[in-house]
C-alpha cells in the first residue's frame, strides 16, 4: 500500500485515468502531465538530448508502495515472484499495469511513459553493459520501472523468469510462452518477425517498429541453474560473481531474441539497444537481479562490496533519486530500507538459490531429470553452458560502440569463468557420489555447497 502520509497529497495532485477504468482495474492516481525534461548533451547515437530527472520524480520515488511483509526501514517489501508462481489474477494485474503505463504521457517526447524507459536504456546502452555498473544500473532501472507500475496498482511487483529452470527446453514454459491472454506470446512471423500473439501482440517499440521475436526453437537452451549454483553460493567477490552471471545474461538475449540472418530483422531481445521493447526484458533482468540478491544473501561478508575496477561512488547514468543522480553505493542493498525495499521469493519449482531455502526445498529436486544422478559415481548436469554466437557479439559491438575484438575477449572470458566454476562444482559432486553412491541429489548438493573451496578463475 502507499504510505498513509502520502495519500492526501497524492489525491490532491492526481487525476483518475479513464484507461484504467476501461480495463476493469481500480482507478489509480495518474502522473501529472509535465513538459519533457532533458539535458542538452547528445550521445551521438541519434536519440537526441539526454533524459533528465522526471518532473514529478520526488513524488513518485517517495511514495513507497509494495506487496509484502514489513521489515527494518521498510513499511512493506515489494516481493518479486517467479511468473509461474503467480495466480492468474496476479498475472493479469501486472499486465494491466503495464498496459496502463503505455497510456501515460511521456516526459521525453516518446509515445508513452512506458517508452521512456526504453529511451533511457537505449541512450545509455554503451555505458551500462559489459562494465562493472551493469548489475547496479539495471537494479535501479528495474526499481524505478516497478514504482511506476505500483503507482497504477500497488499490489504489483516485477515478476522474474527463472530461465535456468528447465533451461534445456524453455518453450515448455507455456505459462510464459504461449498465445494465451496472460502469456508473453511465442515468436513472430515474416521478415519482420512481428509478434501476433500473447498479451503484447502487435505492440510497437519507441521507434515505431513492431515488437518482434525471431528465436530458433530447435536447440533453444539457456544456462542451467546447476551450472550457476557454484557461483551463486560460493563466489568470493563481486568480480568473480559478475563474470559468470553476465555470461548467462547474454545467452538469453542472444537466443530468445534470435537473428534469422540476411533479409530478416533480429528479435528485439537480440539487440541490446532495443531489448526493452520486449516486456520479457523486465522479467529476465528481474531474474538477473535475483541472482545477485541471492549471492548477497549467501555471502554476507562480501555482499555489499563492488568491483575492484570501479568505485561505489560512481554515478549510474540517467537514473535519479529526488532530482539527484544515483550512485552505486545507494543500490548495493536492495532491501536496506525505504525506498529500497525489494526482496525475492523462492521459485516453488526451482533449485534453491539461497542458504535460507536450501534445507527446506532440496528434497523436491531428487526426481528432476535435469539433476537426477546416475547409478554409480556420476551426476547429471543436463547441459554445459552454451556460448553466445559470434554474430551476436559482432551485431551488438556496434550498438554498444565497443571494439569487436575486445568485446569478444570479454564475453569469452566470462564464458570461460562460468565453465570452469561449473566444472569445479561438478568435480566435487562426483567425488561425493563416489564415496556416497546411495545419496540423493539433495544430500550431495548441500554437502558440496557447504564444503566446496572456491578456486579463483583467472
Amino acid at each position: 500500500m502507499i504510505l498513509t502520509a502520502w495519500i492526501p497529497y497524492l489525491l490532491l495532485v492526481a487525476t483518475f485515468d479513464s484507461a484504467v477504468q476501461a480495463k476493469g482495474v481500480t482507478a489509480q492516481p495518474a502522473a501529472p502531465v509535465r513538459k519533457p525534461v532533458t539535458n542538452t548533451n547528445n550521445n551521438g547515437n541519434g536519440l537526441g538530448p539526454a533524459p533528465g530527472p522526471p518532473p514529478n520524480e520526488p513524488l513518485i520515488r517517495n511514495a513507497v508502495v509494495s506487496s509484502g511483509n514489513s521489515g527494518p526501514g521498510c513499511p512493506n517489501y515489494s516481493v518479486r515472484r517467479e511468473w509461474r508462481d503467480l495466480t492468474i489474477p496476479q498475472r493479469q494485474a501486472f499486465i494491466n499495469a503495464v498496459r496502463v503505463l503505455r497510456t501515460k504521457p511521456s516526459y521525453y517526447r516518446q509515445q508513452s511513459r512506458y517508452h521512456d524507459f526504453s529511451y533511457i536504456h537505449a541512450y545509455y546502452v554503451g555505458t551500462i553493459h559489459h562494465v562493472p555498473n551493469f548489475f547496479p544500473w539495471h537494479r535501479e532501472f528495474l526499481r524505478q520501472f516497478e514504482v511506476e507500475l505500483q503507482m497504477i496498482d500497488p499490489s504489483v511487483s516485477i515478476p522474474y523468469w527463472d530461465s535456468g529452470h528447465n533451461s534445456y527446453n524453455p518453450l515448455a514454459n507455456t505459462d510464459l510462452f504461449s498465445s494465451g491472454p496472460t502469456s508473453f506470446g511465442t515468436k513472430g512471423t515474416g521478415a519482420q518477425s512481428c509478434l501476433t500473439d500473447g498479451f503484447c501482440a502487435y505492440w510497437q517499440g519507441r521507434d515505431g517498429q513492431c515488437l518482434n521475436r525471431a528465436y530458433n526453437a530447435n536447440g533453444l537452451r539457456f544456462t542451467d541453474n546447476t551450472n550457476l549454483a557454484g557461483t551463486i553460493f560460493n563466489a568470493p567477490n563481486f568480480d568473480q560473481f559478475s563474470r559468470s552471471i553476465e555470461s548467462a545474461h547474454d545467452t538469453v538475449h542472444d537466443y530468445i531474441g534470435g537473428n534469422p540472418g540476411r533479409n530478416y530483422r533480429p528479435g528485439d531481445m537480440y539487440a541490446v539497444d532495443r531489448s526493452t521493447s520486449d516486456p520479457l526484458f523486465y522479467l529476465h533482468h528481474s531474474n538477473i537481479d535475483r541472482l545477485w540478491w541471492s549471492w548477497q544473501q549467501n555471502n554476507p561478508n562480501v555482499a555489499y562490496t563492488y568491483s575492484y575496477n570501479a568505485r561505489t561512488s560512481d554515478i549510474l547514468p540517467g537514473l535519479y533519486y529526488n532530482g539527484r543522480p544515483v550512485t552505486v553505493q545507494t543500490v548495493l542493498r536492495s532491501d536496506g530500507g525505504a525506498p529500497y525495499c525489494v526482496q525475492y521469493a523462492h521459485f516453488s519449482q526451482g533449485l534453491p538459490m539461497t542458504r535460507y531455502f536450501l534445507r527446506a526445498g532440496l528434497s523436491a529436486f531428487n526426481g528432476l531429470s535435469e539433476i537426477k544422478v546416475n547409478k554409480g559415481n556420476k551426476t547429471v548436469v543436463k547441459h554445459t553452458p552454451k556460448p553466445v554466437a559470434s554474430d551476436w557479439i559482432t551485431f551488438n559491438a556496434k550498438k554498444l560502440k565497443k571494439d569487436r575484438k575486445k568485446m569478444e575477449a570479454h564475453v569469452r572470458l566470462n564464458e570461460k569463468t562460468l565453465a570452469q566454476v561449473a566444472g569445479q562444482y561438478q568435480k566435487e559432486m562426483d567425488a561425493f557420489f563416489k564415496h556416497n553412491p546411495q545419496s540423493s541429489f539433495a544430500e550431495a548438493f548441500q554437502y558440496t555447497i557447504q564444503n566446496w573451496k572456491w578456486k579463483t578463475v583467472n
